[in-house]
């Protein structure tokens, strides 16, 4: 097969996340909302993809337009100079379907703005 390409954790790994790094040929990364992102990115492989992964609830469909871009802000300078993806998914139905479609919408929208290189 030729090694490992991606790790995959929906639990926090920041304590063994230096570990991971060192495994040859990896590529990207999963980095939960419940890992560290501070920690995660001191110890990154500069040449290994972080796929942080948010909160679908916490940081979608129940924040508000400010938290969004908080906390988007705070992913893009803690990740400068790395290769990183931002990704919200495994949504579930909060309120109402249309009322979260928008909140999902909204949050895509400020993300266009936030992680663009200006």
């Amino acid at each position: 097969h030729g090694g490992i390409d991606y790790w995959h954790s929906c639990g926090r790994i920041d304590p063994v996340l230096k570990d991971i790094m060192e495994i040859p040929s990896l590529k990207m990364v999963h980095i939960s909302p419940w890992t560290d992102i501070e920690k995660a990115v001191s110890v990154a492989n500069h040449d290994i993809i972080l796929e942080i992964v948010l909160n679908p609830v916490d940081d979608v469909e129940k924040a508000t337009s400010q938290e969004m871009k908080e906390k988007l802000r705070r992913i893009k300078d803690c990740c400068q100079g790395l290769h990183y993806t931002v990704r919200a998914d495994a949504f579930q139905i909060v309120s109402t379907l249309e009322n979260d479609l928008k909140q999902i919408k909204q949050w895509i929208e400020i993300a266009r703005e936030e992680l663009s290189y200006k």
